[in-house]
Protein backbone atom coordinates (compact mmCIF):
# COMPACT_ATOMS: atom_id res chain seq x y z
CA UNK A 1 0.00 0.00 0.00
CA UNK A 2 3.33 2.33 0.24
CA UNK A 3 3.72 1.93 -3.15
CA UNK A 4 0.46 3.76 -3.56
CA UNK A 5 1.46 7.36 -2.35
CA UNK A 6 5.63 7.20 -3.80
CA UNK A 7 3.98 6.14 -6.65
CA UNK A 8 5.57 2.92 -6.98
CA UNK A 9 4.46 1.00 -9.88
CA UNK A 10 6.50 -1.69 -9.69
CA UNK A 11 6.31 -2.42 -6.71
CA UNK A 12 2.58 -2.67 -6.49
CA UNK A 13 2.12 -5.27 -9.50
CA UNK A 14 4.87 -6.95 -7.90
CA UNK A 15 2.52 -8.00 -5.09
CA UNK A 16 0.27 -10.03 -7.41
CA UNK A 17 -0.17 -13.44 -8.39
CA UNK A 18 -0.09 -13.92 -12.31
CA UNK A 19 -3.55 -14.23 -12.62
CA UNK A 20 -4.48 -11.71 -10.12
CA UNK A 21 -7.25 -8.40 -10.69
CA UNK A 22 -8.25 -5.50 -10.09
CA UNK A 23 -11.71 -4.93 -9.53
CA UNK A 24 -13.09 -0.43 -9.55
CA UNK A 25 -15.62 0.44 -7.08
CA UNK A 26 -18.17 0.88 -10.27
CA UNK A 27 -18.24 -3.18 -10.76
CA UNK A 28 -17.08 -6.11 -12.10
CA UNK A 29 -17.28 -4.02 -15.80
CA UNK A 30 -14.16 -2.21 -14.39
CA UNK A 31 -11.92 -5.79 -13.63
CA UNK A 32 -8.47 -5.22 -14.83
CA UNK A 33 -7.18 -8.93 -15.22
CA UNK A 34 -3.65 -10.13 -15.76
CA UNK A 35 -0.43 -8.30 -15.88
CA UNK A 36 -1.35 -6.19 -18.61
CA UNK A 37 -4.62 -5.38 -17.12
CA UNK A 38 -3.54 -4.34 -14.01
CA UNK A 39 -0.83 -2.39 -15.71
CA UNK A 40 -2.93 -0.20 -17.41
CA UNK A 41 -5.36 0.39 -14.25
CA UNK A 42 -2.10 1.73 -12.73
CA UNK A 43 -0.45 3.78 -15.12
CA UNK A 44 -4.20 5.70 -15.08
CA UNK A 45 -4.64 5.57 -11.43
CA UNK A 46 -1.14 7.08 -10.48
CA UNK A 47 -0.77 9.11 -13.52
CA UNK A 48 -0.86 12.30 -11.54
CA UNK A 49 1.49 11.00 -8.98
CA UNK A 50 0.87 8.82 -5.98
CA UNK A 51 -2.54 8.87 -3.76
CA UNK A 52 -2.56 9.36 0.00
CA UNK A 53 -4.60 7.05 1.97
CA UNK A 54 -4.66 6.88 6.26
CA UNK A 55 -5.49 3.62 7.24
CA UNK A 56 -8.36 3.30 10.33
CA UNK A 57 -9.67 -0.02 10.36
CA UNK A 58 -7.87 -3.52 9.18
CA UNK A 59 -9.52 -7.19 9.83
CA UNK A 60 -7.90 -10.50 7.74
CA UNK A 61 -9.18 -13.94 8.04
CA UNK A 62 -6.35 -15.72 7.10
CA UNK A 63 -7.01 -15.26 3.18
CA UNK A 64 -8.64 -11.94 2.99
CA UNK A 65 -7.72 -8.66 4.56
CA UNK A 66 -9.91 -5.12 4.64
CA UNK A 67 -8.97 -2.09 5.21
CA UNK A 68 -11.01 1.36 5.83
CA UNK A 69 -9.23 3.96 4.42
CA UNK A 70 -9.66 8.00 4.32
CA UNK A 71 -8.10 9.82 1.14
CA UNK A 72 -7.13 13.47 1.13
CA UNK A 73 -4.64 13.73 -1.35
CA UNK A 74 -4.38 12.44 -4.87
CA UNK A 75 -1.13 13.84 -7.02
CA UNK A 76 -0.98 17.44 -6.43
CA UNK A 77 -4.30 17.90 -5.28
CA UNK A 78 -5.91 18.01 -1.98
CA UNK A 79 -9.18 16.56 -1.40
CA UNK A 80 -11.76 17.11 1.28
CA UNK A 81 -11.28 13.97 3.47
CA UNK A 82 -13.30 11.01 1.32
CA UNK A 83 -13.43 7.62 3.13
CA UNK A 84 -13.25 4.31 1.26
CA UNK A 85 -12.71 0.66 1.74
CA UNK A 86 -10.64 -2.45 -0.27
CA UNK A 87 -10.37 -5.68 -0.14
CA UNK A 88 -7.32 -7.80 -0.72
CA UNK A 89 -7.26 -11.51 -1.27
CA UNK A 90 -4.59 -13.62 -1.11
CA UNK A 91 -3.99 -16.58 -3.65
CA UNK A 92 -2.40 -19.86 -3.70
CA UNK A 93 1.30 -18.51 -3.84
CA UNK A 94 0.13 -15.80 -1.00
CA UNK A 95 0.71 -13.03 -3.18
CA UNK A 96 -2.70 -11.16 -3.95
CA UNK A 97 -4.94 -12.96 -6.20
CA UNK A 98 -8.06 -9.92 -5.90
CA UNK A 99 -7.86 -6.17 -4.88
CA UNK A 100 -11.94 -5.05 -4.91
CA UNK A 101 -11.93 -1.63 -4.37
CA UNK A 102 -15.35 0.59 -2.55
CA UNK A 103 -15.25 4.61 -3.12
CA UNK A 104 -16.24 7.57 -4.63
CA UNK A 105 -13.02 8.91 -5.85
CA UNK A 106 -11.16 10.18 -9.37
CA UNK A 107 -7.87 11.01 -9.83
CA UNK A 108 -6.97 14.23 -9.44
CA UNK A 109 -8.44 17.58 -11.53
CA UNK A 110 -10.94 14.84 -12.76
CA UNK A 111 -14.28 14.39 -12.83
CA UNK A 112 -16.01 10.77 -11.95
CA UNK A 113 -14.83 8.14 -14.21
CA UNK A 114 -15.83 4.75 -13.67
CA UNK A 115 -12.71 3.61 -15.80
CA UNK A 116 -10.41 4.91 -13.26
CA UNK A 117 -11.63 5.02 -9.94
CA UNK A 118 -9.48 4.20 -7.14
Amino acid sequence: MAGLAKPDKAAILELFEEEGYVREPSGSSYKHNGPAGRKEFYDAALAEGGISLKYCTATFDGSRFIVEFICDKWGKTKLPPQAGMAVYELGKTGKLFAVRIYDDLSPAGRKANPSINV
